[in-house]
């Protein structure tokens, strides 16, 4: 979306809210009821953990399906979500497949950072001042 079609969606949400729209040139950044460098920061919170879950979820996808442990993207894919999957490893056991394994730690490690980008978004409409979404 081009640059000027963006801040006119995001001036018809302002206005559409019940806000005034914003002065020519201002752009208004939304994001859940937040406004201004709270959206901005929720919008990277977002993008942060979607990329984390789309890593883990590949990583559970390729376990499954046992694909070899010194394949280039394996190894990629092991080494980006490593630091995340670490804490969740040996929780519980990883029952073997035809091939694969379910890889439990990782779906613990997922339901875990769904749960954290909840709080985190709760967090920044407290921080805003307005109560947390139900």
């Amino acid at each position: 979306m081009a640059e000027d079609e963006r801040n006119e969606v995001e001036v018809r949400a302002s206005a559409s809210a019940g806000g005034d729209p914003p002065p020519a040139g201002e752009a208004v950044v939304e994001a859940g009821g937040l406004t201004g460098p709270l959206a901005v920061a929720a919008n990277v919170a977002d993008y942060v953990f979607y990329l984390l879950y789309g890593f883990l979820a590949i990583r559970l996808v390729l376990a499954f399906l046992g694909a070899r442990e010194g394949a280039a993207f394996v190894r990629l894919v092991h080494g980006i979500t490593e630091p995340f999957y670490a804490p969740f490893r040996g929780i519980v056991a990883r029952p073997g497949l035809d091939g694969g394994y379910l890889d439990l730690p990782a779906v613990l490690a997922l339901l875990a950072y769904v749960l954290l980008h909840v709080a985190v978004r709760g967090l920044l409409r407290v921080i805003a001042g307005r109560p947390p979404a139900r």
